[in-house]
C-alpha cells in the first residue's frame, strides 16, 4: 500500500525465527523490553534512517506518530487476516486518500 503497511508480529521468548511468506517479507531483530511498542519504535527508526538514506533527505519524518494493534487470538482469526493482508493492495484505488492524489 502507497500510504500504510500491515504486518504480522509473532513473540515468541527465547527464540528467533523468520517467515518466508513472499508477500510479507519478514525483518527479525530483538528488542530489549519486547513490547509491542518497543517493537514498532525499532522497526520505524531503522527504516526512517535507511529511507532517508536512499532518498539523500536525511531527518525527514517518514512514519505517522500512531499504530493500530490487534491480538490474534485463533488459527481462523490469523488465516483471514493474512488473506486481508494479502488482497489489501488490489482496494488501493478505492481509497479515500488516492481519489485525492489522483485527482
Amino acid at each position: 500500500m502507497p500510504n500504510h503497511i500491515h504486518g504480522i508480529i509473532i513473540i515468541r521468548r527465547g527464540a528467533l525465527r523468520t517467515g518466508v511468506l513472499q508477500y510479507a517479507p519478514t525483518i527479525s531483530f530483538q528488542s530489549p523490553s519486547q513490547t509491542i511498542g518497543a517493537i514498532i519504535r525499532g522497526f520505524k527508526s531503522s527504516t526512517t534512517k535507511q529511507i532517508n538514506q536512499m532518498r539523500r533527505k536525511p531527518g525527514l519524518p517518514v512514519w505517522q506518530r500512531n499504530y493500530h494493534e490487534h491480538i490474534i487470538r485463533n488459527e481462523e482469526e490469523l488465516h483471514r487476516i493474512r488473506e486481508y493482508i494479502i488482497t489489501n493492495a488490489q482496494n488501493w484505488v478505492n481509497d479515500i486518500h488516492f481519489m485525492k492524489i489522483s485527482k
